[in-house]
């Protein structure tokens, strides 16, 4: 016991003494403290410049210069964008005559495991001015399906569903412009286009080749079931779809965009708000001037309690419509994109082809303004005598 005692006493001693031999030493201070940075005054710009530079910030993803400054010094960007990448291995597919064919490419998986689809959602919703739902659907169908779309066999895409093939198309088409984009190389773009010709992954897409067969009766007994038979916060986004007559997009557009405040309408280049025309005979003239590359929304009329009772709504996004739209197939079988084919089957029979064409967006500019700076009180008495007709009583 005594010898393990004075055994610990020397080691004690021992580390006193090397501890104040290190204290002994001078350590220079900027060891043993780190030097402040600077900072440094970059430039300066006019109030339009910076604008114009916030938007081509946000095309290429990125919320402020500063972020994009600290990618370019980690080395992150421009090669994000711009470096080549070899998405098919041009040495795996060359003929006898070593000739190259885009087609027989074999893919590369260095590449397509390394894909930000991030950045590819932001592309899809910056520059090809995609909606949310749909940018998110192509990154996800590309990601599910490239090695059988790029693989040996391609043809096992045919045994899809028709909705399921034409989302693969969809996808793959809109990757090789996101693939253009990032490297400036069109090879994708033509072995996506000689892959879906060769394998018809095309063939019998889209409801161009599509007969329904709708008669009146279907039209009068599905609006009168949605308006009586659906309840609570879901009855009202059914009856918002059904009477508003428009896209998913522009109904979350119309929820989150809030009402102008003027009571007239403003100019649009100025005010990017709604304008609300209400009318003594209980209808409400929305005016919501919503564009996306190919498709319109100019304004849509719906009655005054309906509209008010759906802008009071807590929450309203695509989780909520894809929620409605379980809600509908479940208690009528009946889809809630097929709201808006109700509605336009509706006014047509009634208002005539141009009216309907308007209020489905599919009419031009000049049509719309037309009908709302001229014939807005007879529409507004034509949409409710519409719904009559079908059996659908608006109350005034």
């Amino acid at each position: 016991m005594e010898s393990n005692e004075t055994d610990a006493t020397s080691v004690d001693k021992n580390e006193r003494f090397v501890t104040s031999h290190i204290d002994s030493k001078k350590v220079p201070p900027s060891v043993t403290k780190r030097a402040p940075k600077k900072r440094i005054d970059i430039g300066k710009m006019y109030e339009d410049d910076f604008l114009v530079l916030n938007i081509r910030l946000k095309q290429y993803g990125y919320e402020s210069a500063l972020s994009l400054l600290k990618d370019f010094k980690d080395g992150i960007f421009p090669e994000r964008f711009y470096k080549p990448q070899g998405a098919i291995k041009m040495d795996e597919n060359k003929d006898t005559n070593r000739m190259v064919s885009l087609i027989d490419g074999k893919p590369n998986p260095e590449f397509f495991n390394h894909i930000d689809y991030e950045k590819m959602f932001e592309f899809y919703r910056n520059e090809l001015k995609l909606s949310e739902r749909y940018a998110r659907s192509c990154c996800n169908y590309f990601k599910y399906n490239w090695r059988v779309f790029f693989g040996d066999h391609p043809e096992e895409l045919q045994k899809l569903t028709v909705d399921q093939r034409q989302w693969i198309v969809l996808s793959f088409r809109n990757f090789a412009r996101y693939y253009l984009r990032l490297t400036g190389s069109d090879d994708v773009e033509e072995a996506v286009r000689l892959r879906i010709k060769r394998y018809s992954l095309n063939i019998g897409l889209g409801f161009e080749n599509r007969l329904i067969l709708v008669d009146e009766g279907y039209i009068g007994r599905m609006s009168k079931a949605v308006i009586e038979r659906l309840k609570g916060e879901l009855g009202i986004i059914s009856k918002i779809g059904l009477f508003a007559g428009t896209r998913e997009d522009e109904l979350v557009y119309m929820y989150n965009t809030p009402v102008c405040d003027n009571g007239s309408i403003c100019d649009v280049e100025k005010c990017k708000n709604l304008h609300l025309i209400n009318k003594k005979n209980g209808m409400t003239i929305v005016v919501v001037n919503w564009h996306r590359r190919g498709k319109h929304c100019y304004f849509t009329i719906l009655p005054t309690t309906l509209w008010q009772a759906f802008k009071e709504l807590p929450k309203f996004s695509y989780y909520d419509i894809k929620s409605t739209h379980l809600y509908l197939k479940s208690r009528l079988d009946l889809k809630f994109m097929y709201l808006r084919k109700l509605h336009y089957n509706v006014m047509l029979r009634t208002l005539g082809k141009d009216a309907a064409e308007v209020l489905a967006g599919r009419a031009n500019t000049v049509s719309a303004r037309h009908y709302l700076m001229v014939e807005v009180d007879r529409l507004t008495e034509q949409v409710i005598d519409a719904w009559s007709n079908f059996g659908v009583q608006i109350e005034r």
